[in-house]
């Protein structure tokens, strides 16, 4: 399993005492998606102030979320996450 795969090597860089701070494990579906086919964080050399845009909305009608959106979280699975949950609470409000 993935997730138990990822606990071994937190384990090989910080030593089994970083069990007592591991809470648990999830792994998304993202490779088996056809509609994301897996994902990936990046930014070409000299492109990263381009992400900035991306995080404004086009008319109010088209929005972008992602690690890339996620500002100092960018290239995080954290700030795919956090990206995600502004949008859609800024999508919920322009809808309502």
């Amino acid at each position: 399993m993935a997730v138990d795969f990822a606990r071994e090597a937190m384990r090989a860089i910080f030593g089994s005492r970083i069990d007592k701070h591991f809470k648990g494990g999830t792994l998304t579906g993202w490779g088996a998606d056809p509609l994301t086919r897996g994902s990936y964080a990046d930014a070409r050399p000299g492109q990263a102030l381009a992400r900035g845009p991306l995080r404004r909305p086009i008319a109010d009608r088209l929005f972008f979320a992602g690690e890339a959106c996620a500002g100092a979280w960018a290239a995080t699975c954290a700030g795919a996450y956090l990206s995600g949950v502004a949008v859609a609470k800024r999508l919920a409000k322009t809808l309502g």
